[in-house]
């Protein structure tokens, strides 16, 4: 997953981030890495979604009821 996510990065597709993981002054784990989907990452998703969609092998795993779609 995470070459899938740099890849995403690089493309302009995501930001991230790093979580404030510190309370009280102590650390009680490692921090976590959030992500964060950009406008242009979302008109991408909706275009490989649509595609998805057109696409005999997966159209029934991209229906609307699983992604944003109308039911």
């Amino acid at each position: 997953m995470y070459p899938v996510l740099q890849r995403m990065l690089e493309e302009g597709w995501l930001t991230d981030g790093w979580e404030d993981h510190i309370l009280n002054g102590q650390a009680k784990r490692p921090p976590r890495r959030y992500y964060e989907l950009t406008d242009e990452g979302k008109v991408a998703l909706g275009a490989l979604i649509s595609e998805a969609r057109r696409d005999a092998r997966f159209g029934a795993l991209v229906s609307a009821r699983l992604i944003g779609g109308q039911a």
